[in-house]
């Protein structure tokens, strides 16, 4: 992205998006040892794929 003003304005809307997943995370109580388990699961299980 070579607009600085576009490139703020997605830097912007990604930490709303950052804000609203930690909320997700806090609200049902998922830990971050989850998170890391199930993000490295579904990227082994997408690395098969191809």
């Amino acid at each position: 992205m070579q607009n600085g003003e576009a490139r703020r304005h997605l830097v912007e809307e990604l930490s709303d998006v950052l804000m609203y997943f930690n909320d997700v995370l806090l609200c049902y109580g998922i830990t971050e040892q989850e998170l890391k388990q199930a993000c490295t699961t579904k990227f082994e299980t997408n690395m098969t794929r191809w």
